[in-house]
């Protein structure tokens, strides 16, 4: 029989062995959700992160576009180069007559414009026998070239009015796309702005200068500008009536061919483009 002495001591022993399995267990135990609080809080610290990136992207984002939807402020124009045809000629007339008699107007814009010019005939060698490209600087060049030449950043175009009698949309936004591209391959860095068409007066229009027509051009043109990121600028929406047309006291050859712009259209054309930096 064992003494009441050595039963207690026996009862200790099991007692203190089973209170060292219990506390190793609960050691263990608590390591595992150490553990696990561990990869949770990192799991919650990655997350975290990414969220504030992703926030802080937003925030860039919203900043970027709030910048881009204020007027053009002093000197914007300075480091543009305008291309296009005989309506855009207009307007380096207007521009230019302003300058000359005081007026700031586009700030330093250059020009480089042509009656005729097409995004197509663009695209032919400036040796051809029919060739319609612009002079610059004193010199016959391809836009390209006039592009590094004039060192501007900014490119805003106007075409596609004279292709579309013998073009459809398809290879007006082609020919559009090879011009932006030979651009960007000598400039780089070149921003790229592409100006709706304008319309036509009512009166003039003919079953393939029409404004129906034009409007189906002009929303080819803006996907494209869409699929590239270039900035379209909807040109035209200040310049039709109700139905379409061009406003008639914006019209400067009523009794000619209806599209090219009397002084107070070109102003129109030059306010949206200053209200309006990037078509917002």
């Amino acid at each position: 029989m064992l003494s009441v002495m050595s039963a207690l001591a026996l009862v200790f022993v099991i007692a203190f062995a089973i209170c060292l399995l219990v506390t190793t267990k609960t050691i263990s135990t608590l390591k595992d959700s150490a553990a696990q609080l561990e990869a949770e809080n990192r799991q919650l610290t990655q997350e975290l992160t990414e969220a504030q990136s992703v926030v802080a992207e937003a925030q860039e984002l919203l900043d970027e576009a709030a910048a881009r939807a204020q007027p053009a402020g002093d000197g914007f124009f300075d480091d543009a180069l305008f291309v296009g045809d005989s309506v855009s000629y207009a307007l380096e007339l207007y521009v230019t007559q302003q300058r000359e008699s005081g007026e700031e107007c586009l700030d330093e814009a250059q020009f480089y414009t042509a009656g005729s010019l097409s995004w197509s005939n663009l695209l032919w060698d400036l040796d051809y026998a029919y060739s319609v490209h612009p002079t610059f600087q004193g010199e016959k060049m391809c836009l390209e070239d006039a592009v590094e030449a004039s060192g501007a950043k900014k490119v805003y175009i106007m075409l596609g009015m004279n292709g579309m009698a013998d073009h459809d949309n398809e290879t007006i936004v082609a020919d559009a796309a090879e011009n932006c591209r030979c651009i960007l391959e000598k400039c780089p860095d070149v921003e790229i702005f592409i100006q709706s068409v304008t319309p036509v007066l009512a009166s003039k229009e003919t079953d393939t200068l029409n404004n129906e027509r034009i409007e189906s051009l002009n929303q080819a043109l803006q996907s494209f500008c869409d699929e590239q990121g270039f900035t379209y600028l909807d040109v035209a929406s200040v310049m039709m009536d109700e139905s379409g047309a061009l406003i008639s006291e914006y019209c400067g050859d009523p009794e000619a061919m209806g599209i090219h712009f009397s002084g107070e259209g070109c102003a129109a054309w030059i306010e949206y483009l200053e209200q309006h930096p990037y078509g917002v």
